[in-house]
């Protein structure tokens, strides 16, 4: 299916009569606030109704260039599988393509990589060594058969070892076992954390005072309002390494600095003493 094709396929409407089976696109959905999987399985996907789907080229071309991108980088292989060598190669190489094409045409703006497949991150420190690569990890919470993101130790060990940026764990796994953060630190290592659990004000408080890097957020505007209500005030509009642009489908996620978080903390509590 060429580029074309599938724009074309993602604008049809399923509920149309006309409706080819062959190209009816089907997707899993959550729940809007509970983000838990909805019963039923894969149900037509409406893109016009339900979501957009840009290109990473359309990324590029609409969204400003003092915001930063987290391209993470997804393959569909399943957890008893390895990605086979040779699609890594062709995806890492499509898409290191398209950002070193637009780096050369002068878009200056911050991006970093990141995947939950280990041969993806090792493919992007093979190709370039300009911009970040993080290993996204669940920590094991679901069985897989490649060692290397069946616990928060192995992920830790995979990514100091080929020298990458820094580990994204579960926030939920983090605050259950908080000494991955001087884990990751000692190997120097960063560490952001992503989750439902980011949704709650203690919990990322209690993330900045243990030293990680940030946190990946859906209720933006939530967290935010928290850090207002300290003095000074956070802007509304964070310089570009506080809020890189997430891709992909689902809620819009923001990355928050976990220092700007602990000084706005210490202010609100200042200011609470005074």
């Amino acid at each position: 299916m060429t580029l074309e094709d599938f724009k074309r396929a993602v604008q049809l409407d399923p509920r149309d009569t006309g409706f080819a089976a062959s190209t009816n696109l089907v997707r899993n959905f959550r729940g809007a606030s509970s983000r838990a999987p909805l019963p039923g399985g894969p149900r037509p996907w409406a893109v016009a109704d339900d979501d957009t789907l840009p290109t990473l080229a359309e990324v590029f071309d609409y969204v400003p260039q003092s915001l930063a991108l987290n391209i993470e980088v997804k393959m569909p292989t399943p957890s008893d599988h390895l990605t086979d060598p040779a699609e890594v190669e062709r995806v890492v190489s499509a898409v290191w393509a398209l950002v070193s094409a637009r780096a050369a045409l002068g878009d200056a703006r911050r991006v970093f990589f990141s995947s939950f497949d280990p041969d993806v991150t090792a493919a992007l420190v093979r190709v370039q060594s300009t911009y970040e690569v993080w290993f996204l990890s669940e920590c094991g919470r679901e069985a897989h058969v490649d060692s290397r993101r069946t616990s928060s130790a192995a992920a830790i060990d995979f990514a100091a070892n080929l020298k990458l940026t820094g580990v994204v764990v579960p926030a939920a796994m983090l605050l259950r076992d908080e000494a991955m953060v001087a884990s990751a630190t000692a190997r120097g290592l960063r560490m952001l954390t992503y989750g439902l659990d980011n949704n709650d004000a203690e919990g990322v408080a209690r993330q900045a005072q243990l030293g990680t890097s940030g946190v990946i957020v859906d209720d933006v505007a939530g967290l935010m309002g928290m850090l207002r209500g300290a003095s000074p005030p956070v802007p509304a509009t964070p310089p570009p390494y506080t809020a890189p642009a997430a891709l992909g489908a689902g809620p819009a996620h923001m990355l928050l600095d976990a220092g700007l978080i602990e000084q706005k903390l210490r202010q609100a509590a200042a200011a609470g003493e005074r």
